[in-house]
């Protein structure tokens, strides 16, 4: 709660005790410093980075709700992220296991609304806009959450209940879905055997038979449909015109996009409140420091890769699953906004977490 001391005025009730905003923002910025240095040595650099980039950008924008509400959720989640790297083997093994027995709960309540039963949701316009999460309650995006789940289930060699999750994933008919889960098999089968070769030819495949749509039909703008490409052009244009620096601001998007830079070719589709694609988003949002964030991300990737996944290593089923899913939330986050959802951004920060780590500290998670 320390963090969000300077979007409150005068927290203290004593006079004495009360501190004038110059030096209250300056406790808090001093101290995400000094949390964010404790990140990078507990966790990794990245996840320090992004902690105090992100505190320096809710002070740069001016404090306000919604920046409370994203520093709520990040402090939340690298707390919860903390407290999970501690578990053993196998109480991680139970939390993975129980978040996809929800995909289950979730694969069987599509069902229910397919058939036309849904005893919730009687107005449901589709499922992917409205189906609840199990473990959690919350309506979200069906198709990502369930691409997640695919990942960890397949971490964990449960075919069967992978493939059912698999199915029910995609009757959210969302092509990033299709993607996501594709993106789960390749990084998946390179611990297999004949793994390696597996894993290129998903690559090569699905690549070539885009490149060759790509080349029969031009217009058809198979992933990025329903205005995205309008809004994201105008999400960077929106950006380069106005806070190039430090962007707008935690949050930021949902307020001002729609009523200042909405193109007119989307209005048919509706209020964006969301880039639909959280890179873009970030960029929005955070300016040139995000920039950053993501290139680091990529880099860290690219090492996670040379180091864990060009000649796979043994490693606990733990980091498997943390690989598979977060490689779902990365991939649909591309043209979706997984990270802005409460139960995916959980997951996606404790999964990036377990590969930092295990990056960082090479063979402490290795058996």
């Amino acid at each position: 709660m320390f963090f969000l001391l300077p979007f409150f005025c005068n927290p203290y009730a004593s006079p004495e005790l009360q501190l004038e905003p110059p030096k209250l923002i300056a406790v808090f910025l001093l101290g995400a410093v000094i949390f964010g240095f404790y990140l990078s040595r507990r966790i990794h650099w990245l996840i320090g980075a992004l902690f105090v980039v992100f505190a320096f950008n809710s002070w740069a924008s001016g404090f306000g709700s919604m920046q409370m509400y994203g520093m709520a959720y990040l402090s939340s989640a690298i707390f919860v992220s903390l407290w999970f790297l501690e578990l053993k083997e196998w109480q991680k093994g139970i939390i993975f296991k129980a978040i996809v027995l929800s995909s289950i709960v979730t694969g069987c309540f599509a069902l229910l609304q397919l058939f036309n039963m849904d005893p919730i949701f009687k107005y449901a316009p589709g499922i992917d806009a409205t189906l609840p999460i199990g473990f959690l309650g919350q309506t979200t995006k069906y198709g990502a959450f369930m691409a997640i789940c695919f990942g960890i289930a397949v971490a964990y060699d449960f075919w069967l209940i992978s493939l059912f999750i698999g199915v029910m994933a995609l009757t959210s008919m969302s092509s990033m879905t299709f993607a996501a889960m594709l993106g789960v098999l390749i990084v998946r089968s390179r611990r297999m055997k004949h793994g390696v070769s597996i894993s290129n030819l998903l690559i090569v495949v699905p690549g070539a038979g885009l490149l060759i749509g790509l080349f029969l039909r031009p217009e058809a703008n198979v992933f990025f449909s329903h205005g995205r490409t309008e809004i994201w052009l105008a999400t960077l244009k929106a950006w380069w015109n106005g806070r190039r620096l430090m962007g707008f601001g935690p949050g930021s998007f949902e307020v001002l996009f729609a009523s200042n830079w909405q193109p007119e070719s989307t209005r048919g589709m509706g209020i964006f409140n969301r880039a639909h694609s959280d890179y873009i988003q970030l960029i929005f949002e955070f300016g040139f420091p995000g920039i950053l964030l993501i290139v680091g991300l990529i880099v860290c990737l690219i090492a996670y890769y040379w180091t864990f996944l060009k000649y796979p290593k043994v490693v606990v089923k733990s980091q498997i699953a943390a690989e598979c899913a977060f490689t779902a939330m990365a991939v649909n986050a591309l043209a979706n906004f997984p990270f802005q959802l409460a139960p995916h951004y959980l997951i996606g920060i404790m999964s990036l977490s377990i590969l930092l780590k295990s990056l960082k500290e090479d063979d402490t998670l290795l058996v």
